[in-house]
C-alpha cells in the first residue's frame, strides 16, 4: 500500500512539474490574449467609427476582420503553448487564404 501511495505521489509531482505548468501557462496566454483582443477592438472601433472617410458598414467590416485575425493568432498561440506543432494549422490557413483571395484577384484582373 505504501508503494502505491508513493507511486501516486510521484505521478502527481511529475504532472505538476511538467504538464501542470504548461496548462497554467496556456490559461494565462488565453486570458491575456482575450484582454488584448478586447483592447484592440475598442481602439479599432473608436478609430474607424470616428473616421469620416469610412462608411459605417466598412468600419464594421474592418473591425470584424481585425477581430478574426486576432482570434486566429490567439488560437495558434494557445495550441503552440500546449506543445503541439502549429505548422499544419498555419498551412491550412494559408491554403484557405490562397483559395479565397487567389480566385478573387484572378477574377478582378480580367
Amino acid at each position: 500500500m505504501d508503494n502505491f501511495l508513493e507511486s501516486l505521489k510521484n505521478i502527481g509531482i511529475d504532472f505538476v512539474q511538467n504538464a501542470g505548468l504548461a496548462i497554467v501557462r496556456t490559461i494565462a496566454f488565453l486570458v491575456l490574449g482575450l484582454v488584448i483582443i478586447k483592447i484592440v477592438q475598442c481602439i479599432a472601433k473608436a478609430t474607424t467609427y470616428k473616421s469620416s472617410k469610412l462608411d459605417q458598414a466598412a468600419a464594421t467590416f474592418v473591425v470584424s476582420i481585425i477581430t478574426v485575425i486576432l482570434y486566429i493568432a490567439l488560437a495558434i498561440v494557445v495550441v503552440s503553448s500546449l506543445g503541439f506543432s502549429t505548422a499544419g494549422i498555419v498551412a491550412a490557413f494559408s491554403a484557405v487564404e490562397q483559395v479565397t483571395y487567389g480566385n478573387y484577384f484572378v477574377i478582378c484582373s480580367r
